[in-house]
């Protein structure tokens, strides 16, 4: 439970200031356009971001689960929060 609330506060937090700040690192993904860079880890948490469609999806892994972030724009000025959560099979 201690690791969900990190996952989806440091999403929550990251998707909505708009971050752009710099990773911890740098890595190229299968994909040599996408360019994947880790923000941050906490309590057993990797945060990680890549731009896709011009805008930053935000990834967040643990050991249990996968849980990824982005907006999504609406019109001229309106920007809709969508999430995708993935839980491990045991």
């Amino acid at each position: 439970m201690k690791q969900l609330s990190a996952l989806i506060v440091a999403l929550s937090v990251l998707t909505m200031s708009g971050c752009a700040a710099e990773g911890i690192r740098e890595a190229q993904s299968a994909n040599r356009n996408v360019t994947v860079d880790l923000l941050t880890e906490f309590e057993g948490v990797r945060v990680y971001r890549f731009l896709d469609g011009g805008n930053y999806v935000y990834v967040a892994v643990s050991a249990s689960q996968l849980r990824a972030e982005w907006q999504k724009p609406e019109g001229k000025t309106t920007v809709r929060a969508e999430s995708l959560t993935v839980q491990a099979v045991k």
